[in-house]
C-alpha cells in the first residue's frame, strides 16, 4: 500500500473533511490523532513492523478516547463512568459497535427493513440515517431518522442479547469468552514490545490485511463522531451507553 491510499477514496475524504471543519475539542483531536497515526504508521511497515503495529494500535486506541471523550462532553447519563486512559475501555469499544451492527442487522431483518448510511454536502452534518420499509405489496418507502441516532432497535433501547448478538460474536473471532477476547487485544501491545522468557519479540504480521482493518477500526468511529457531534443527547447512544458499560461488567465480574 502506497502512503497516499491512507483515507483516499471519495467517502474518506469527505469523513476527514467534515472532522476537520467540527469544532476544536478534546475530542475531534483524538480523532485526528488516530488518523494521523495510520498516516504515520503505512510506510513504517517496510522498515519496522512492530512500530508499525504499535502505531495502528494506538491509532484504534485513539480514536475510541474520541468517542469517549465525545460522550462525556455531551454530558451523557452514565458516561463519567467511561475510563478512556484504561486499555481495557479503549480496546472494547470497536467489539461494542461491531456488536451493535450486528444487533441492527438483526432487528433490520426480524422488522423486514434497511438501515442506510448517507453522505450529505454540509460538513457541518456530514452523515445521516434512513430507514426503508418493505412494504407487502411490493413496495418501499424510505423514511429519513433526524437526528440520525434517535431509533430504537427494541422497546427497552438497542436490546443487545448476550448468547445471539455478543457470544456469536466472540465465537466469530476465536475467543472463548468476552474478557479472553478483550485480554488478547489488550495483550497485543505488550507481545510486540517486550521480551518475554523466550525472547525478543518478532512480529510477523500480514499487513496487508491488518492495515486496512485497523484503518476500517477508525473509520468505523469517526463515523459514529460524525452521527453525534452536530446533535444533542440521542436515545440510541444513551441506551448503546448502558449497553457497552454492561459488555464491560462481563468481563469485571467473569
Amino acid at each position: 500500500c502506497d502512503m497516499q491510499e491512507t483515507f483516499a477514496s471519495p467517502f474518506d475524504t469527505h469523513l476527514i473533511a467534515a472532522l476537520e471543519a467540527a469544532p476544536k475539542t478534546h475530542a475531534r483531536e483524538s480523532m485526528r490523532s488516530a488518523v494521523h497515526h495510520l498516516r504515520m504508521a503505512e510506510p513504517l511497515f517496510k522498515i519496522d513492523v512492530a512500530m508499525a503495529v504499535f502505531r495502528c494500535i494506538t491509532a484504534v486506541e485513539e480514536a475510541a478516547s474520541g468517542l469517549m471523550l465525545l460522550l462525556q462532553q455531551q454530558g451523557y447519563p452514565r458516561a463519567s463512568e467511561l475510563k478512556r486512559r484504561e486499555h481495557l475501555h479503549k480496546n472494547a469499544m470497536l467489539p461494542f459497535l461491531r456488536i451493535l451492527h450486528r444487533r441492527a442487522i438483526r432487528a433490520a431483518s426480524e422488522g423486514n427493513y434497511q438501515i442506510n448510511l448517507h453522505t450529505f454536502p454540509s460538513l457541518k452534518q456530514p452523515l445521516g440515517i434512513s430507514i426503508t420499509v418493505q412494504h407487502d405489496n411490493g413496495s418501499s418507502s424510505t423514511v429519513p431518522i433526524n437526528p440520525p441516532l434517535a431509533f430504537l432497535l427494541s422497546d427497552d433501547g438497542v436490546g443487545i442479547d448476550k448468547t445471539i448478538d455478543i457470544d456469536s460474536f466472540i465465537k466469530s473471532q476465536g475467543a472463548a469468552s468476552v474478557k479472553a477476547y478483550l485480554k488478547e487485544e489488550t495483550n497485543l501491545r505488550n507481545k510486540i514490545l517486550y521480551a518475554s522468557p523466550e525472547g525478543i519479540p518478532k512480529v510477523t504480521i500480514d499487513h496487508h490485511k491488518f492495515f486496512p482493518a485497523k484503518q476500517q477500526a477508525v473509520r468505523t468511529m469517526i463515523c459514529a463522531y460524525l452521527l453525534m457531534v452536530p446533535y444533542g443527547r440521542q436515545p440510541t447512544v444513551t441506551h448503546g451507553l448502558n449497553a457497552f458499560l454492561e459488555l464491560l461488567s462481563l468481563v469485571k465480574d467473569a
